[in-house]
């Protein structure tokens, strides 16, 4: 039987090391075999062999039959991986313990807001990290939030944000959103659909997707795609309270609002 590297990074997954996984696959392909047949079906030293079968005999996957030549058999595969993953699980589990006394050793019971606000610029990192923050921005927002989008990203975004724009809006926050012109013959999401119902979302539309997109919530931090053009979860923002960049983005939306032209959408455009 040949044994592929797709097996091998399996076992490794599994718990073993690379070159414990190729002995031990070899010596299954063997079923019983001298050291020496073991480090030549594995293309391994027998120095290193030899180490790497002890180690193995620790973990119970190899027994020894004494002789001249000594003889080594691999405990049957379905065995060897379940006591693998048994032996995975319990070591997750004690990290798990381990990660709970370290969180409570180092949180200070300050939470990630505590530690930045002071700060006037911040890159916050792609991915969850980005959506929880843009859904906490609109949570927590008072009167306003402006928005500069693509459709595409918009339509993406409000997967994860719906119902935070819904209470929003449901507690009066004015909510102003640009975006590109939905091509023809393309869905408008249900959830665009319900939140234009709403008096207090403005939505206007220009021709080509704006080039730098970004937000401003109640006109006291605005946020900055770096990756305009990726998708929603796939760019950093650029955070910041800093007063010349609130006023340089509201200069920014202003041109864009005043160039931009509502319009009225269907289920589909």
């Amino acid at each position: 039987m040949v044994i592929t590297d797709e097996d091998i990074m399996i076992m490794n997954r599994a718990g073993l090391t690379i070159m414990q996984a190729k002995i031990y696959l070899s010596l299954l392909t063997l079923h019983k075999a001298s050291i020496k047949d073991i480090a030549k079906e594995a293309k391994i030293d027998r120095s290193n062999c030899y180490r790497t079968i002890l180690h193995l005999q620790d973990l119970g996957l190899v027994t020894i039959i004494v002789g001249r030549p000594t003889l080594y058999v691999a405990t049957p595969f379905k065995n060897g991986v379940e006591f693998l993953l048994k032996q995975q699980k319990k070591n997750y589990e004690k990290l798990q313990q381990a990660t709970v006394k370290l969180i409570q050793r180092f949180d200070y019971k300050l939470i990630e807001d505590d530690l930045i606000n002071g700060e006037k610029f911040v890159i916050i990192p792609k991915k969850t990290r980005f959506i929880n923050k843009a859904i906490k921005g609109i949570s927590n927002s008072q009167t306003s939030i402006k928005c500069i989008s693509s459709f595409k990203r918009f339509s993406q975004a409000l997967n994860y944000s719906f119902e935070a724009h819904k209470a929003a809006l449901d507690r009066g926050v004015l909510e102003q959103t640009i975006i590109d012109k939905p091509k023809t013959g393309q869905k408008i999401p249900q959830s665009l659909q319900t939140l234009i119902q709403y008096p207090n979302f403005e939505i206007r539309y220009l021709p080509n997707i704006p080039e730098a997109l970004g937000s401003c919530v109640d006109n006291q931090y605005v946020g900055i795609l770096v990756e305009p053009n990726q998708n929603v979860k796939e760019s950093d923002m650029l955070s910041s309270s800093h007063p010349s960049l609130i006023t340089i983005f509201n200069e920014y939306f202003k041109n864009l609002w005043n160039a931009a032209r509502p319009q009225e959408l269907t289920t589909t455009q």
